[in-house]
């Protein structure tokens, strides 16, 4: 026990003198609670009565909020509008600990998503956004944004093909931070969801020589035509990947948990998944990707960060929202 302990605590030490940049689309998340007791007269739709409302950050924002509760130094960087739920974000920044570095684009307004929901269930969806490539004007100020922060240990790229993200970025990134400091999740976007997904791609050669390289099995298969259902076939997928970015690969795999592919060793291992209950998948993807920084910034390797940032994931999607882990979660993995 007391070896187990002073491993923790060795991790822990180490983490909360790692600086993180985020860099990527950040998000509002709005959770509106409520009872539904009735149906509407005017069409066959639920009524909600609103009860309480939530927010959270989400998308790059989750993802920086994660590093932040598990002690990580991080600044978040992304393009917000210049409204309202401006305001939301950066009290959530100052919240959390998280120093922000926003840009603002005329008519491109914070990216919202709200939900409704009764008890367990979410009844509705609504976002608010504007997708497509930020302005040249937006990329150059962002460019030097970049140039001049300070010195970061890590470099979490959270790209949810909103816009931030784009081949500009990514150069000047690793221009400033070098490759290897960086560890990459992405999601391209989805035009179609008719029996199998369709995804409108994004050129991952963008990613070609960073460290880590994170998406799920479905864009996995996207981007490689390989089948990602099977233990094999998530292998092989991640093996190509690997080889044509030249960065180790993880795909989160749902049920199934996840595949690591380490470009060093060239080798693959399989984390089977620990979810005890799924309540909520929302943000789970964001607290993986967060709790790989943690481990990897910590100096360990990434078969066993995969293992813990597999079960961060196996805790958040047991909670309701965009919710976070804490360094005490993982704390029986670390070892």
């Amino acid at each position: 026990m007391p070896a187990q302990k002073s491993k923790y605590q060795e991790i822990i030490k180490k983490f909360r003198a790692t600086k993180v940049l985020v860099f990527g689309d950040v998000m509002l998340d709005l959770y509106i609670q409520g009872d539904v007791e009735r149906i509407s007269p005017e069409a066959p739709v639920p009524i909600v009565l609103e009860r309480s409302r939530e927010y959270s950050l989400g998308g790059a924002g989750n993802v920086a909020a994660n590093i932040a509760a598990l002690g990580g130094r991080v600044t978040l960087m992304g393009n917000i509008g210049n409204d309202n739920e401006e305001d939301f974000v950066r009290g959530l920044c100052r919240r959390s600990g998280i120093v922000p570095r926003f840009l603002h684009e005329s008519k491109r307004p914070t990216s919202v998503k709200m939900r409704a929901v009764s008890g367990q269930h979410m009844l509705l969806r609504i976002d608010r956004e504007k997708i497509g490539a930020i302005s040249k004007d937006t990329e150059k100020k962002a460019a030097r944004m970049v140039k001049n922060l300070p010195d970061q240990d890590l470099v979490l790229i959270s790209d949810y093909a909103k816009g931030f993200v784009t081949k500009t970025a990514a150069r000047v990134l690793k221009k400033r931070f070098g490759g290897k400091k960086i560890i990459a999740n992405i999601k391209p976007m989805p035009i179609a969801q008719v029996g199998a997904f369709a995804f409108k791609g994004i050129d991952i050669g963008l990613f070609k020589g960073i460290n880590t390289i994170t998406m799920n099995a479905n864009e996995g298969r996207f981007y490689t035509g390989v089948d990602t259902s099977t233990d094999k076939g998530a292998a092989n997928a991640s093996r190509l990947l690997s080889k044509r970015l030249n960065a180790s690969v993880v795909l989160t795999r749902g049920s199934h948990g996840l595949t690591a592919y380490d470009n060093k060793l060239k080798k693959a291992i399989h984390v089977a998944n620990r979810a005890l209950h799924v309540f909520d998948v929302t943000g789970a993807g964001d607290t993986v990707v967060a709790t790989l920084a943690f481990m990897l910034g910590s100096g360990e390797s990434l078969f066993k960060a995969a293992e813990v940032a597999n079960h961060a994931g196996g805790i958040v999607v047991g909670r309701r929202g965009t919710a976070a882990v804490l360094p005490s979660d993982l704390r029986p993995f670390l070892y």
